[in-house]
């Protein structure tokens, strides 16, 4: 068998991957180093062999190696490129995708790199053209099935630096031939990016060819596309659009709406220094009359519209198309428009226009006309889907109104509107577009606020009030309390109103409102929940005065629910606003972070909030990891970007927040010390602080919100915390956590606990003590009776090879069933004599269980704050283990007693554990070795008899003693504190009578640390006097 067949049957046969890498090793040392010849007589069978690699292998390092090879056999050899370039194109063309998997092809991808890298482009066009189309279509494949972009891009952008590759894209972009290299283009214009007379150069061909294959294509493209045009679209230049784009999009427009007007909206969106108010007519009549005749196009229509609308920074050529659009509304320029449908996109086109910039007298002019049209024409229109959209105007262009000259008349008219249509008589859907648009203007326009008060309060009130008591009328309630505390902010004569209506007390700050519950606002749709946004910071900044106890928390903890809301607009708006709150008001932070750990301490209320309202199945439940990046996000939302002067309140606020369960338990360690250091980067002065600020934030950890919760996740999120603390400035803080831990771990309870005491405490709830020892003896009696019970094997089966011998039924009899228990006679007495001896039976028990109850709950509180201690002590050692071991003896004195305990001897092993992990290497790599050994020591100190649990040669201890060795091996001694850490253990060894080789080891260290001076002497050389005297 040659070497090539040997090979290729390695290849398909094994599944080792250090065997496949011998193949590799073994190939490299015959063609580079062995046989110079080997390659040019089996190029063909060799690229054949990298090729059949590239399609089975699925690990990094197996195809870093084939690409390594075959790379440098590229370069040295050209019969190797060829065969290699000729397989890349064949199996790259006869495969389809979902065989040759993702990994298979973008490992030919990178191997069809490799051949561009090494061909000759002065002679190998034509090739090189053929791998490029290749690449194209490995691309397109690749990025179909979900491959990153910055995982493909670094082998494009080598291709896009290769002059004549880049050439041949460019070649391909202008042919119009096969499908359009999209990704080809975005490689060039990221070249383009750091190579600006590489982008001048070809910016030209790139534009043209973004117009002859995008905008005039015959597809339109999606967003995963769009994206390779955002470089072009964001270094766009007003000339450019006018000569090359505006031309191309006119005539697309008239042939393939669908794809133009996608193309026109991603353009635009990505261009924002661009002004195109010379073709905002031309563009706005075509896209004008594409939304009214093609329904197919129309959504993507009124975006491409808005987007012409935000790059038009003329207000008098805005005006202009308003007013052409206007005319078609009001019938003066085609007549009356018989379609409802028609009417009712047009108010829809028209609204399209009021995002565009500026806020100036000619916008607010606009503005005017607009108002004082729609105003008139929402009571003219009977058709309630027309009336919808021409009441979404007021909305709309509101916001650009300003409220003084001759603009106040439209404002007027839209607020009596607006009054009118927010009857609860008036029906739901133009009821609710009025509340909608009240809301949009108030929101958007702070300074028409007070103009719109006197009109439109009494009539959200009135729809306040009747919505507490008709559920119906529940989600109208809502937005018109938005409307109506936004009104009170800037008005007086509104809070009055609301006031006077009882509004304030019944209906918005109630503490069982329905209104702004978690509850009621995850039914809103996601646009009328992003504007509560504001109306939280309006009653937080304008009316601190009316929220007192629950109704403060009720609205921090709204805010904290819009910050996890399912919907990304409404999470913005909600950060936003949280931002403007904590900056503006610090004093609000607090409130703010209190509610957030309130929803994290009940994940349930904001549970509707985080999934879709429409999510079945699996997906209406929430993944803990879901919920906990939600809550990260909306805790950096309400710390403010920058805190000069934070105090100690803050601070801890912000720890047991930042170290809360709902966060860290459900992501991985590493992303959740990733929100706290987000936080504490807000705080540029926190490290110079903190010790000034120690004895506050210890004790607020260990308060009514830390420690000494009676909420499991707080007390968590106190640990936590003090374990970040500890790293921060361990030696302004370790004094108060000494003090807390010695607090905790007060064995005094706990050592005087009797037997009985325990037994009771492992008895389950509604058993007596007695009751259920006795019944788990009887259970222990009746399985030793069904194990002698069971049949032995009889025939071939049976062992001892005695297949064929007469069977023998050895069983023993089962003992022959107790004698009845004589039945006492009866005693002569009253009838009820029974009865009153059951009576007192039955009440004595319950006086039992009463007393066992009480028994059961002092052992429970005793072995809470116990495991509290030791779980504090463990989160501490692990927060800062080198400052930890310079204080491993006050600390194995708090929980070495604790490692025979029945109650907490787990939690306490686990604690000990943890200091010994911050003992130097290598003897702290034996942790768990050393904590085993350590509670061996105290059982045996507590039975009394070392020697009956054979301390020596448990193997826990023979792992120490050898650690131990390796640590002090050339004479080097131990630090105190780590050497009275293990102390005992070889206390233990050598005052044991049985000798092993332990012995010596465990001797030469003690020997080694007689000398020092911050060791247990005393005790070392009594050990050592020991041993004189016993040794012979």
């Amino acid at each position: 068998m040659s070497l090539l067949e040997g090979l290729r049957v390695t290849l398909e046969t094994s599944t080792s991957g250090k065997q496949q890498l011998e193949i590799w090793s073994r190939l490299r040392f015959t063609v580079f180093d062995e046989d110079e010849g080997f390659l040019e007589a089996h190029a063909a069978e060799v690229a054949s062999l990298v090729l059949e690699a590239a399609r089975r292998y699925t690990d990094n390092a197996l195809e870093r190696a084939v690409v390594v090879f075959a790379g440098t056999a590229a370069k040295r050899n050209a019969a190797f490129m060829k065969a290699l370039a000729s397989g890349v194109v064949k199996l790259a063309s006869g495969k389809p995708a979902h065989q040759l998997g993702r990994r298979g092809m973008f490992t030919l991808l990178v191997l069809s790199k490799v051949v561009v890298d090494t061909l000759d482009p002065d002679t190998a066009k034509r090739a090189l053209s053929k791998l490029i189309e290749v690449q194209v279509a490995l691309v397109d494949a690749l990025v179909s099935l979900q491959m990153p972009w910055r995982v493909i891009s670094p082998v494009l952008q080598s291709e896009a630096r290769n002059k004549q590759a880049a050439t041949v894209m460019l070649s391909m972009l202008k042919s119009g031939e096969g499908a359009p290299p999209h990704y080809m283009l975005r490689a060039l214009l990221d070249r383009g990016l750091a190579d600006a007379a590489f982008m001048a150069e070809v910016r030209a061909d790139l534009l043209g060819a973004f117009c002859d294959r995008v905008i005039n294509g015959r597809e339109r493209i999606g967003p995963a596309l769009a994206s390779c045009y955002r470089p072009l679209a964001a270094s766009l230049s007003s000339e450019e659009f006018s000569t090359k784009i505006a031309p191309a999009v006119t005539r697309s427009l008239r042939r393939t709406p669908e794809v133009a007007v996608t193309a026109l909206h991603m353009l635009l969106t990505h261009a924002p220094q661009l002004d195109i108010s010379t073709h905002t007519l031309e563009l706005g009549g075509i896209l004008v009359q594409q939304i009214r005749t093609k329904e197919s196009v129309r959504p993507m229509a009124l975006d491409a519209l808005r987007a012409v609308a935000r790059r038009t920074h003329d207000a008098g050529v805005l005006g202009e198309q308003a007013s052409s659009i206007r005319k078609i509304l009001d019938g003066s320029a085609e007549g009356k428009i018989k379609m409802a449908v028609e009417r009712a996109v047009l108010a829809h086109s028209l609204g399209a226009l009021s995002e565009a910039p500026g806020l100036g007298p000619a916008m607010a002019a606009v503005a005017a006309e607009v108002v004082a049209f729609a105003a008139g024409a929402v009571k003219e229109e009977a058709n309630e889907e027309a009336r919808t959209g021409l009441t979404s105007l007021l909305g709309c262009w509101l916001v650009r109104l300003t409220p003084v000259g001759p603009h106040a008349p439209a404002l007027d008219a839209a607020a009596a509107t607006l009054a009118d249509g927010c009857r609860v008589s008036v029906g739901e859907v133009p009821r609710r577009a009025h509340l909608r648009a009240a809301v949009q203007a108030l929101r958007g326009n702070t300074t028409v606020r007070a103009f719109m008060a006197a009109a439109l309060t009494p009539a959200v009130a009135k729809i306040v009030a009747d919505g507490l008591s008709k559920p119906v009328l529940r989600l109208d309630a809502t937005l018109a309390a938005c409307a109506a505390i936004l009104m009170a902010s800037s008005s007086s004569a509104a809070d009055s109103v609301l006031d006077s209506e009882r509004v304030w007390e019944k209906g918005l700050l109630a503490p069982d409102s329905p209104l702004l519950s978690l509850p009621a606002v995850a039914k809103l749709p996601a646009a009328d929940a992003a504007a509560l946004a504001d109306m939280v910071e309006a009653l937080l900044l304008q009316h601190p005065h009316r929220l007192q106890g629950p109704s403060n928390t009720l609205v921090c903890r709204l805010l904290c629910g819009l910050l996890v809301h399912w919907a990304p607009e409404v999470r913005a708006s909600a950060g936003a606003a949280a931002q403007r709150i904590t900056t503006s008001t610090p004093a609000l932070l607090m409130p703010l972070l209190d509610g957030l750990r309130g929803c994290m301490n009940e994940p349930g209320c904001v549970s509707p909030l985080v999934v879709p309202p429409d999510a079945t199945g699996e997906d209406a439940v929430p993944a803990a990891g879901l919920c906990a990046r939600r809550f990260a996000y909306a805790l950096l939302q309400i710390i403010p970007s920058k805190i000069e002067d934070v105090d100690p309140e803050q601070l801890s606020s912000v720890l047991l927040a930042a170290h809360h369960p709902g966060i860290t338990a459900a992501i991985p360690p590493g992303s959740a010390r990733q929100v706290w250091l987000a936080a504490s980067r807000r705080m540029p002065t926190l490290v110079k602080v903190f010790p000034g600020f120690a004895p506050a934030v210890s004790q607020a950890l260990n308060g009514p919100k830390g420690l000494a919760s009676s909420l499991p996740a707080e007390q968590t999120a106190a640990r936590q915390a003090l374990s970040t603390c500890i790293a921060i400035s361990p030696n302004a803080l370790m004094p108060h956590v000494l003090e807390k831990l010695a607090q905790l771990l007060d064995r005094t309870e706990h050592d005087a606990l009797p037997e009985e005491s325990l037994e009771i405490f492992a008895t389950p709830e509604g058993h007596l003590a007695s009751e259920w020892k006795a019944l788990q003896e009887v259970s222990e009696a009746v399985m030793v009776v069904e194990r002698r019970n069971v049949r032995k094997a009889k025939g071939r089966f049976k062992s001892g090879g005695r297949a064929f011998e007469e069977d023998d039924d050895d069983d023993e009899p089962p003992p022959p069933p107790p004698p009845p228990a004589a039945k006492p006679a009866p005693r002569s007495g009253p009838a009820g004599a029974k009865k009153d001896a059951a009576a007192r039976q039955a009440e004595w028990r319950a006086n039992e269980l009463n007393q066992e109850s009480k028994v059961r709950e002092h052992v429970r509180a005793v072995k809470t704050q116990l495991l509290l201690g030791l779980r504090v002590l463990r989160d501490v050692a692990a927060g800062n283990p080198r400052f930890a071991a310079t204080k491993l003896e006050e600390l194995r004195e708090l929980c070495q007693p604790l490692l025979s305990s029945k109650l907490v001897g787990s939690e306490a092993f686990e604690a000990v554990r943890q200091l010994a992990a911050c003992l130097p290497a290598p003897l702290g790599g034996q942790a768990l070795g050393l904590a085993a050994a350590l509670r061996l020591v105290v059982l045996a100190q507590q039975a009394q008899q070392a020697g009956a649990v054979k301390l020596p040669a448990a193997k826990e201890i023979a792992g120490v003693v050898s650690a131990l060795r390796q640590v002090t091996g050339d004479r080097r001694p131990l630090q105190g504190a780590s050497y009275r850490f293990v102390f005992p253990v070889l206390q233990a060894i050598l005052s044991s009578p049985t000798h092993t080789p332990s012995h010596e080891d465990a001797l030469a260290v003690v020997a080694l640390h007689c000398g020092a001076h911050d060791v247990p002497r005393a005790a070392s050389l009594a050990l050592l006097y020991h041993l004189l005297g016993v040794v012979p």
